[in-house]
């Protein structure tokens, strides 16, 4: 799916159902998240995710972080209780609007839309913290590795990345995207599910990905079972330096 067709995807997907969308809740879909305890979970991962990688000792400075994919803000809300400041993006404008309208915080948290192979929007070495959570599975490897590479030139020296990507799908869909390509399975799923949009999904393998951050010279410095992306899916979470 390219960019364009990946933007109509999202838009639609944050207009009908945006919560749902970002967290697949089987007893919440159709908008029936209670907005408090979405965000709630946001919070929560956040600082669960900082305990188990001890990222307030790794992090000397905690100004600015990142947020790519950011949806309607459920991390972005909760890395504010970490960072002087934070700015999410998003490929969808439906969703950066639900986005402002659930900010708590106000300037300290701004949000804006990313529609781009690119965060030309950004200066170089100017984030110390770089979060993408459950987005990039998302988007075709090719952009995701140039996504990558510009988390890489946005993150300050001595700065985190941090994000999580399936290095293995279930064996049927393995199958099925070797016979008829990602392309047929959405079609399969559109009619399936009787949708026009639905959440494509993709992978990288470990060591092709491994090869891909040392080619760009990020330090791996730890790799976290992840098992956010369902049971049947094998995934991890990164978590990467950028030499100071």
């Amino acid at each position: 799916m390219n960019l364009e067709k990946l933007k109509d995807n999202w838009e639609e997907l944050g207009k009908k159902d945006a919560y749902w969308a970002v967290l697949t809740n089987p007893s919440k879909i159709n908008n029936k998240w209670d907005l408090e305890e979405f965000y709630e979970s946001g919070r929560n991962w956040v600082n669960a995710i900082f305990k188990a990688l001890n990222l307030e000792e790794h992090l000397a400075e905690k100004g600015h972080a990142l947020d790519f994919g950011c949806g309607p803000g459920r991390l972005s809300q909760g890395l504010c209780r970490n960072f002087e400041n934070v700015v999410g993006v998003d490929i969808s404008s439906s969703m950066i609007k639900k986005a402002n309208q659930q900010n708590k915080f106000k300037e300290k948290c701004i949000y804006s839309v990313n529609s781009t192979n690119d965060l030309s929007q950004f200066e170089s070495n100017q984030f110390d913290f770089v979060l993408s959570f459950i987005t990039l599975q998302h988007i075709e490897k090719k952009y995701t590795l140039n996504y990558i590479k510009e988390f890489s030139r946005v993150v300050k020296k001595g700065g985190y990345i941090l994000f999580n990507l399936p290095y293995k799908p279930p064996l049927i869909l393995k199958i099925l995207s070797n016979v008829i390509g990602l392309r047929g399975v959405n079609l399969i799923r559109q009619i399936y599910y009787r949708k026009r949009s639905v959440i494509e999904m993709h992978w990288i393998e470990i060591e092709e990905l491994k090869d891909y951050l040392s080619e760009i010279n990020l330090e791996v410095v730890k790799i976290l079972d992840d098992k956010g992306v369902g049971k049947k899916w094998g995934s991890n979470l990164y978590l990467l330096k950028k030499p100071a």
